[in-house]
């Protein structure tokens, strides 16, 4: 598996590095530190996996996410930050990525997570997975849209009717 790593600290990608090349088959085929050179590296390498930062100077990280699925629709994301919050995850959603891990995790949950979105499923790091109501925890990240007040009745419906179509396709 070829991973794209994105994060403005030089000892942050190096972490990363460690974490991620201690997995056999998988390499880092590029580091970038900001969020235009990871949608650069991006459309040139298309990596199977970015695991891109939050916070980056100039371009987000969610900017740089939502650009590169755009680009590269097959890459898929992983985004990492410190902070977590609802609108946070309404927003990770909304730039098509489906991993979602904290830097205090990473450590635990990374591998987890790049497994997961490498096989198209979402991952919530665990420390977020734990201040979700029970009921939301073996729902798809994307479901979880559906039960927050981010979105308006009229949306949660719409979200609901595609989750329900999308089951019986699996």
């Amino acid at each position: 598996m070829r991973i794209l790593v994105a994060d403005d600290h030089a000892v942050v990608r190096s972490g990363l590095r460690t974490i991620l090349s201690s997995k056999e088959g998988w390499e880092i085929c590029a580091e970038a530190e900001t969020g235009e050179e990871a949608i650069d590296l991006a459309k040139r390498l298309r990596p199977d996996v970015a695991v891109i930062d939050l916070s980056m100077p100039g371009m987000t990280g969610l900017q740089a996410s939502s650009e590169i699925k755009q680009s590269v629709p097959e890459t898929e994301l992983v985004i990492l930050t410190c902070h977590y919050s609802p609108p946070l995850l309404h927003a990770i959603v909304q730039s098509g990525a489906l991993g979602f891990v904290l830097k205090s995790d990473a450590d635990r949950d990374l591998i987890a997570a790049v497994e997961s979105v490498q096989r198209g499923e979402a991952y919530i790091s665990r420390h977020v997975d734990a201040r979700l109501p029970d009921t939301a925890k073996s729902t798809p990240l994307f479901m979880l849209l559906a039960e927050t007040e981010l979105l308006t009745s009229q949306e949660r419906a719409q979200v609901r009717t595609i989750a329900k179509q999308m089951r019986h396709l699996l």
